[in-house]
């Protein structure tokens, strides 16, 4: 069951303030995502397996975002593990990415943004 954020539940964590979990926001939006027909992880802020926030795409997702093209299966303090459906009658594939890190759809590779 997922929580229901409120603005009676604290935003605070062992790792990031309130103040600091919106300046990652802010700086998250403003950089690109990745190059077309990638994957592209710009961070994460996980407070509990079921409460974190992430951007993927340049768009922030939360527990309760859920989209066909892919899909969040776990979330770590430093990790995103990924499912996306493929291409063509392709077997999904299983995606680990950290922040900053893209993942390749033609390479099939991970690449780290500098």
């Amino acid at each position: 069951m997922f929580l229901k954020q409120s603005a009676d539940v604290p935003r605070s964590s062992l790792f990031f303030t309130p103040q600091e979990a919106r300046e990652a926001e802010r700086i998250a939006q403003r950089l690109a995502p990745a190059g077309r027909g990638d994957i592209h992880l710009g961070a994460v802020i996980y407070y509990a397996p079921n409460d974190w926030t992430v951007w993927l795409q340049g768009e922030k997702w939360t527990p309760e975002t859920f989209r066909d093209d892919l899909r969040v299966l776990t979330v770590t303090a430093d990790e995103v593990h990924l499912s996306w459906p493929g291409e063509d009658d392709a077997p999904p594939r299983e995606i680990t990415l950290r922040p900053n890190q893209s993942y390749q759809i033609a390479t099939e590779s991970v690449i780290t943004s500098p």
